[in-house]
């Protein structure tokens, strides 16, 4: 069995719901081709780089994925014949990391860097200057 890591992006109008039902399908074709799902994980809304089909924002969702090769091309036929399914990359590692999804960790990133930015002292007032 090989290991896999999968991204798939799913339209901006979908509920989280109805992408964990499709991240469900992928799943359950896995499993019929003797694979499983080690881990998954909505990795919420975010902005595109530039615009895909007239849209500017959608679901992303990550797997990690044990699978003969077999089943993984019929999960990506799946994925390249879903209207839902706007972009999906599939990569084969040597091993998994056990972190935290990498668009989640970007994120985070991202964010704590503009707290940091908004956080600037005050410069402080040095009563020899004001004489």
């Amino acid at each position: 069995m090989r290991l896999y890591e999968n991204i798939f992006i799913v339209r901006q109008d979908l509920a989280q719901s109805q992408v964990e039902g499709i991240a469900e399908n992928v799943a359950n074709l896995i499993k019929k081709g003797s694979g499983e799902v080690v881990r998954s994980e909505y990795c919420g809304m975010r902005s595109y780089a530039y615009p895909i089909k007239k849209s500017r924002k959608g679901h992303y969702f990550y797997l990690q994925i044990k699978t003969p090769q077999d089943a993984m091309r019929e999960t990506e036929c799946y994925m390249k014949l879903n209207e839902e399914i706007l972009r999906f990359l599939t990569v084969s590692v040597d091993k998994f990391d056990t972190g935290a999804c990498p668009l989640v960790q970007q994120k985070k990133e991202t964010s704590e860097a503009v707290n940091d930015a908004g956080r600037q002292e005050k410069p402080t007032e040095n009563s020899d200057s004001a004489k």
